[in-house]
C-alpha cells in the first residue's frame, strides 16, 4: 500500500469518530512534527522581536585588562550622558570585562582576540583600549586609524605629550615574514630591535612608550589616558597606564572622537 493510500484509508476510519478520537490520531501521528514547527515559530518569534527591539549602538568600545571591578554601566551610562545620546533611539556598549594576555594565550585570551578581530572585520567595533603592551599589541595589527586623518594638527598638539606612537617599521617586521619564521623556530635576531621589541611584548609582557623622535616612521595611533578622570573614578586601569584608539573602520567616527574626548577630559 503507498503512503497516500495509507493516509486515505486512515482518514475513511476517522470520518465518523468524535474529536478527542481525531485528535488523539493526529497527536500519535504527528506530535514530533508540531514540537519541531513550534520549536521553529518561537525561535522566528524571538529573533524578529530582538530585531525589533535591539536599537543601534552609538558607539561600541572594548576597554582590555580594565580591571575586574570596573564597571561597564556606569562608562556606557556616562558616555550617553556627556555625548546626549537619545536612549530612546540608540544604546551603548563598553566592554570593560575582557581581557587579554599575550604572553599566555589561554582559551579565554584567544576567545577575546577572536571577538575583537570578528567585529573589527564585521565593522561593529569603534574604539579599543588598553594597556600599553595589549594596546600595541594590536597596534601592529593596523586595526587603529592614523591620528593625523582624524585631528587637525591644532588638536593633535592639545594631546601634547599623551600621543601614543607606533613605528611603521615595527609594524613591517611584525608583517614580515622574518616575525614569521622567529615565531616557530622560538629564536630571535638580538640585532634587530624590533625583533627584540616583540620578544620582550611576547614573553614577558612588556613595551616600552619609544619617544617619536628614535622612531623610523612615527605614527600617532592612541590617546594615553593617564590622567583620565573617567577611567579614574571608574578604578580603571589602577595599575597601568591606558591608551585608547579608533578602530581603522569604524562607521561612527564623530561618536568616537565624543567616546576619545569623554575619556580624555
Amino acid at each position: 500500500m503507498s503512503i497516500y493510500e495509507e493516509i486515505r484509508d486512515q482518514q475513511k476510519k476517522l470520518k465518523d469518530k468524535d474529536f478527542k478520537t481525531k485528535w488523539n490520531y493526529f497527536w500519535d501521528y504527528y506530535k514530533i512534527h508540531v514540537i519541531v514547527g513550534l520549536i521553529a515559530l518561537i525561535a522566528i518569534i524571538l529573533t524578529v522581536r530582538s530585531f525589533i527591539l535591539t536599537k543601534p549602538n552609538a558607539i561600541y568600545a572594548v576597554m582590555l585588562n580594565s580591571g575586574y571591578e570596573v564597571s561597564s554601566q556606569d562608562l556606557e551610562n556616562g558616555y550617553m550622558e556627556y555625548a546626549d545620546v537619545d536612549r530612546s533611539e540608540y544604546s551603548c556598549l563598553i566592554d570593560a570585562s575582557s581581557s587579554f594576555d599575550q604572553t599566555h594565550i589561554d582559551q579565554m585570551t584567544l576567545a577575546t582576540s577572536q571577538k575583537i578581530m570578528a567585529n573589527v572585520a564585521a565593522q561593529e567595533m569603534d574604539a579599543l583600549g588598553a594597556d600599553v603592551p595589549t594596546f600595541a599589541y594590536y597596534a601592529a595589527q593596523d586595526v587603529f586609524k592614523d591620528l593625523r586623518t582624524v585631528f587637525s594638527e591644532d588638536e593633535l598638539k592639545a594631546f601634547g605629550d599623551d600621543i601614543f606612537y607606533i613605528d611603521g617599521a615595527y609594524m613591517d617586521y611584525i608583517a614580515s615574514d622574518e616575525y614569521q619564521k622567529d615565531i616557530m623556530d622560538g629564536n630571535y635576531n638580538k640585532d634587530n630591535k624590533y625583533a627584540v621589541i616583540a620578544h620582550e611584548a611576547m614573553t614577558e609582557g612588556k613595551f616600552d612608550i619609544i619617544p617619536k623622535e628614535e622612531m623610523e616612521r612615527p605614527i600617532p595611533i592612541g590617546i594615553i589616558m593617564k590622567d583620565s578622570n573617567v577611567l579614574k573614578n571608574a578604578g580603571a586601569y589602577e595599575n597601568s597606564v591606558p591608551v585608547v584608539g579608533i578602530i581603522g573602520n569604524t562607521t561612527r567616527l564623530d561618536n568616537t572622537i565624543t567616546f576619545i574626548n569623554y575619556l580624555y577630559e
